[in-house]
């Protein structure tokens, strides 16, 4: 198939009226021919001479095409040959379940064509089951926190190298954690927005009579939350809130749990007893300003959770924590000292954040659905990374029985924009989650994630065959040119021996 990069350079072949109309007003010089009689003149002769007659038909023709191949070649025609259509395989078309609870007309009609043509439709969750569309099989939504870019990582390792994989996935932000994968260019990721809502038990703390719940509301712009506080005895009748449906407590071996009935779905809450934690703060002299902002955003998140959080600070770096210490905050440089590392060993949770201060890259990360912004200071591969979208900004990792939570950042906002952000405080609720049981899970964080953000960071280089190669035609038409440039000379040198 030919195809021009620059068609407009076309118009140059509107030279050939030149050549034509040259042919079309030459005359050939008269000559005066001398006879005896005037008897055979006919009458028009004089006539007949004057009429425009086209002249070497043959060589206005070679001339006008090699004035189209020249006006071709300025257009820079290029050949796309279409080479092993056979070796494109089958693939697969993931699709969210929650894309399909409610799936427009045209998602339909394009996953039956991608069917037809011999792509398996799965549902993108554990397991990859297969969707029959034409029967209406629909895979239930479990709302599990799957993450998707892990998922479909998974996936190519089970496809051959050479076969597509459609993506359609939404948004939601529970779906994208860690680092975005860079994904090979046959995958094809299709980001569609949220629709869906959900009412969900956050948490809640169990006292002497009463159990404070925490009920929460998300849809794809927010997350709310209310308190509510029962008495235990009403709840083990149950109760129906407007949204939520009936919410009931159960005990089994002193253990409570909430249990919340809906309409689709049935979903169970443990309560644990509210007890302090205690969290030891250690910093240089030099940062203690940043303590204020771990210190404001502590205590909004215990107030929120009605968890009482008792804050131990001390700017002696070798300050070892003890039994009762819960969480340690390390704001200082340089490693954990030896009797810290073994506290951790042991089973101890320490956060701390970037050891240096000497600025390497400005990187972005989601967290709750909003983006910000960070100063990476350390850029040294470490653990796992649980926050930053194509850059590590927090990574996580084990020493012995305990974890290592290190932001490659400063926690002050000169550094890090989450700091002074209402979110900073939801991100330490997040991070001791377990003060009120199995609460603010992912899995109900259904605010849309931007669709830049939610896809692939990168493209990596294509790995399936091509599907055409573009080959240039400009040698052989040079080629071309020359021969029928040499054929018209040819011609106009035979055209002048004969005229003399």
């Amino acid at each position: 198939m030919m195809q021009l990069l620059l068609p407009g350079a076309l118009v140059a072949a509107l030279a050939v009226a030149l050549p034509i109309a040259l042919h079309l007003w030459s005359r050939k010089p008269s000559r005066s021919v001398l006879f005896g009689a005037l008897r055979w003149v006919p009458p028009d002769a004089e006539r007949q001479a004057a009429r425009v007659e086209l002249t070497e038909p043959w060589l206005l023709a070679v001339r006008c095409l090699l004035l189209v191949l020249l006006a071709l070649l300025l257009a820079k025609p290029v050949l796309n040959v279409f080479t092993n259509p056979d070796k494109i395989q089958p693939g697969w078309v993931l699709v969210a379940p929650s894309v399909l609870q409610q799936p427009n007309a045209g998602l339909l009609r394009i996953l039956e064509d991608l069917r037809q043509e011999g792509h398996q439709v799965r549902a993108l969750q554990k397991g990859f089951a297969q969707i029959d569309i034409a029967a209406k099989n629909v895979i239930a939504d479990k709302r599990e926190a799957d993450n998707y870019w892990q998922l479909v990582q998974e996936a190519l390792t089970k496809l051959p190298p050479d076969a597509p994989l459609w993506v359609y996935a939404d948004a939601a932000a529970m779906h994208y954690g860690g680092a975005r994968p860079a994904l090979p260019a046959r995958v094809n990721w299709q980001t569609l927005p949220v629709t869906d809502r959900q009412f969900f038990m956050a948490g809640a703390v169990s006292r002497a009579d009463s159990v404070c719940m925490l009920l929460g509301f998300t849809d794809s712009s927010r997350v709310l939350y209310e308190k509510r506080t029962l008495a235990k005895s009403t709840l083990l009748d149950g109760v129906t809130f407007a949204g939520w449906g009936l919410i009931k407590l159960t005990a089994a071996q002193g253990q409570y749990s909430l249990v919340q009935q809906r309409e689709s779905d049935t979903d169970t809450l443990r309560i644990t007893a509210s007890k302090p934690k205690h969290v030891l703060l250690v910093y240089a002299q030099t940062r203690k300003q940043d303590t204020y902002y771990c210190r404001a955003a502590l205590g909004a998140a215990a107030h929120f959770l009605e968890a009482a959080v008792i804050v131990n600070e001390t700017s002696t770096t070798a300050a070892v924590p003890n039994s009762k210490t819960d969480v340690l905050i390390w704001l200082a440089e340089g490693q954990l000292p030896v009797a810290v590392q073994q506290w951790v060993g042991a089973g101890g949770s320490v956060i701390r954040d970037a050891e240096q201060t000497v600025p390497s890259t400005r990187n972005s990360f989601t967290y709750g659905g909003e983006v910000f912004s960070a100063t990476v200071l350390d850029t040294v591969k470490w653990g796992a990374c649980v926050l930053g979208d194509g850059q590590a900004v927090v990574s996580m990792d084990t020493l012995g029985k305990g974890k290592v939570m290190k932001w490659h950042t400063r926690l002050t906002p000169v550094y890090n924009s989450l700091v002074a952000s209402p979110q900073f405080a939801a991100w330490w609720v997040d991070q001791f989650s377990a003060w009120i049981g199995d609460s603010h899970k992912p899995r109900y964080d259904l605010r849309a994630v931007p669709a830049a953000l939610a896809g692939p960071v990168a493209v990596a280089g294509r790995d399936e065959p091509a599907a055409a190669t573009a080959t240039t035609t400009e040698l052989v038409l040079w080629f071309m040119v020359l021969g029928i440039f040499l054929l018209e000379r040819t011609m106009s040198r035979r055209k002048g021996e004969v005229r003399d």
